[in-house]
């Protein structure tokens, strides 16, 4: 499955892997960092135990938007 599409909301782990970080560091911006928000960048999974799923698209806007102020 090519998970390039962007609009696409994807489990921890493939998204972290399309975005190019790890799954720690995509859940420390959201946790910690407070960058990535729940309801628009992430949600949880359907059930108590499911992993949270991403928005490639609005993550990788503010990964983009991250990196630019940053420098």
């Amino acid at each position: 499955m090519n998970y390039r599409d962007l609009s696409a909301w994807l489990p921890t782990g493939p998204a972290a892997k399309e975005l190019a970080v790890s799954p720690t560091t995509l859940k420390r911006y959201a946790d910690r960092d407070g960058f990535l928000t729940l309801g628009v960048h992430w949600r949880y999974g359907a059930h108590k135990n499911s992993p949270r799923i991403w928005n490639l698209r609005l993550c990788q806007q503010a990964l983009d938007y991250r990196s630019r102020v940053k420098k």
